[in-house]
């Protein structure tokens, strides 16, 4: 709002009063109830203020926004990873297995050979 600060003083006559307003209002709202409302309250808050020099301009808010914005983060595929493992397990048990009949073969003709030269 601005007015004249030296309106009316040495016998001048005062301009009337204009008046503009911006209004920011939730979507979905009646405008033409919030134009009138806004010049209604704007008209009894001034003294010497007609309606017809009241300007309401209204803007609709947009929606609002609960969360700030995110980057979406590529997620890593481990199934290969999993797949790779399994069959690490499986060969190292297959080793491992193997290894250990051999032992166990060696062990016996050992125990065996030992018990045949007792007797």
């Amino acid at each position: 709002m601005s007015y004249d600060l030296d309106s009316g003083e040495g016998g001048r006559k005062t301009p009337a009063i204009h008046l503009s307003s911006l209004v920011n209002h939730d979507q979905g709202m009646d405008t033409s109830l919030l134009i009138g409302d806004v010049k209604r309250f704007l008209k009894n808050s001034f003294n010497d203020l007609d309606y017809e020099n009241i300007s309401v301009i209204l803007s609709e808010q947009a929606p609002m926004q609960h969360q700030a914005p995110v980057q979406k983060v590529a997620q890593v595929n481990y199934s290969l990873v999993y797949i790779m493992m399994a069959l690490l397990f499986l060969i190292s048990s297959f080793l491992l297995f193997t290894k250990f009949s051999f032992l166990r073969e060696k062990i016996e003709n050992f125990v065996s050979k030992s018990q045949g030269n007792k007797k």
